[in-house]
């Protein structure tokens, strides 16, 4: 920790509220960074040389004065931190008089220079905080390197988080935006990835608590005059995946503006099939996409040759049955088997397309 001009400003500033002497502080090298009298700065102070050197207080009369260059009667008190002398803190003046104040002004010098150290401490430690997010969700970074820089800033990798996106029109709006989300959690991490949007780490659940009571203090929070738009990704249990998170929650806050107009908040389970067929489709994108008729192919391949033979017959299932040459109950029951093997619903129009999709479009169609 130094003592530069800004703290050394500082505490002339309020100490000279306090004393009617004249102040100086100089830095480790004895120059006179502050000072009631500002012609004096950057001045070498002897009595200042004197007390680093021999690391105590030093005191100066009238006679000592005449023999030093560059002093005046007074008091001179190192200023420690962390048993270390990083400055001292002058006042002129009778020795005998300023004594007393001197071990004063020396104390709050000191819990200036603490107070400084702590908020610069906090800066840095936030500012290595977004540094990681920003790493931890690029596909190209280097996952090992990730998990040796959270080890210091006491970050569980894999506690188990989701990607949150808020978006505004603005950055004054994010700025707002950013400042909520501080106060309702500082320890959720969190970082602006442009001038209107803010990435931001919920706790995965099954409810979705956090997520929802994230909306919550957005939506009753006053200062929040402005539209709002915000999107949770998809939940991946492996945190190497969370740039995966990341990306679906942005496809996610694309498709809802597009497709639910009378909606500000948007999961990636409401338009999974639309996320997925975003632009050009990512590696994530495809995985998902694919992913029905992998979890077919790997329980059972006569269920996808049933899938495929109930959508070229247009899901009449009754020509289905016929053509595979079984009841129209034992179809019935693999087409329930798929859906529980795929976890989609194969009434919904959404669900059958996605299926569909898979199958036709899938490296393993053919």
């Amino acid at each position: 920790m130094e003592l530069n001009t800004e703290i050394a400003e500082q505490i002339v500033y309020h100490a000279q509220r306090v004393i009617q002497y004249p102040i100086n502080v100089m830095d480790a090298d004895g120059l006179i960074i502050a000072s009631t009298n500002p012609s004096r700065k950057y001045q070498k102070h002897s009595g200042a040389v004197v007390a680093i050197s021999q690391r105590t207080i030093v005191e100066i009369d009238d006679v000592t004065a005449q023999n030093m260059r560059g002093t005046q009667p007074g008091v001179n008190l190192p200023i420690m931190f962390k048993n270390t002398i990083i400055g001292v803190i002058g006042i002129s003046g009778p020795p005998n008089d300023i004594r007393h104040l001197g071990e004063l002004v020396k104390m709050a010098a000191e819990m200036t220079v603490e107070h400084e150290y702590v908020v610069e401490q906090s800066h840095w430690k936030d500012q290595r905080r977004k540094d990681l997010l920003l790493q931890w969700i690029d596909q190209q970074a280097d996952f090992d390197m990730v998990e040796s820089q959270a080890i210091p800033l006491k970050i569980d990798l894999y506690a188990g988080y989701v990607v949150c996106l808020l978006e505004t029109k603005n950055s004054d709006q994010l700025n707002v935006v950013h400042n909520l989300v501080k106060r309702w959690n500082r320890e959720r991490l969190s970082v602006e990835l442009t001038k209107y949007r803010l990435l931001l780490l919920l706790q995965h659940s099954e409810t979705n608590s956090d997520w929802h009571q994230i909306q919550r203090v957005i939506d009753i929070d006053d200062t929040i005059d402005f539209p709002v738009y915000g999107s949770l990704g998809k939940h991946y249990s492996h945190p190497k995946e969370l740039f995966a998170s990341y990306q679906s929650a942005l496809a996610a806050l694309n498709s809802g503006k597009k497709l639910l107009k009378n909606q500000r908040y948007f999961e990636f389970d409401q338009v999974t099939l639309p996320a997925i067929l975003d632009n050009e489709r990512k590696q994530w994108q495809q995985q998902l996409l694919f992913e029905p008729v992998r979890r077919v192919d790997e329980m059972d391949p006569v269920l996808k040759k049933t899938l495929l033979c109930w959508f070229e017959n247009n899901l009449d299932s009754a020509k289905t049955a016929e053509q595979l040459y079984i009841h129209r109950n034992s179809l019935r029951y693999r087409l329930n088997k798929i859906s529980d093997i795929c976890h989609l619903d194969l009434s919904n129009y959404q669900d059958r397309v996605w299926i569909y999709l898979s199958l036709i479009l899938s490296p393993t169609a053919a």
